[in-house]
């Protein structure tokens, strides 16, 4: 596992599912592994296995401007441990 994904498994417990693994999508694929937390899913409605879709734009120099859809597999549902400075303040509720 590569680094930032084995920081996040040292700062989490898993509940269900699997962590994310730290590979990267291929150019031709545009879907990353996410995992979430248990207020997270229940307010998305997903579990592992679910996909959810995200876009994202932004602004290619000089004045381009780029939307990517993006699909999100979650592969499992996490609890954040007790860690202010790892997850800068946030509570997860």
């Amino acid at each position: 596992m590569a680094e930032p994904a084995a920081s996040f498994t040292a700062h989490a417990s898993l509940l269900t599912g699997r962590f994310p693994g730290a590979e990267q999508p291929s150019s031709s694929s545009a879907t990353l592994e996410n995992a979430l937390s248990p207020q997270e899913a229940s307010q998305l409605k997903a579990r592992p296995g679910s996909t959810l879709m995200a876009q994202f734009t932004y602004v290619q120099i000089p004045t381009e401007h780029v939307l990517r859809n993006v699909t999100l597999r979650v592969v499992g549902v996490f609890s954040p441990r007790v860690d202010p400075s790892y997850w800068q303040g946030a509570t997860f509720r």
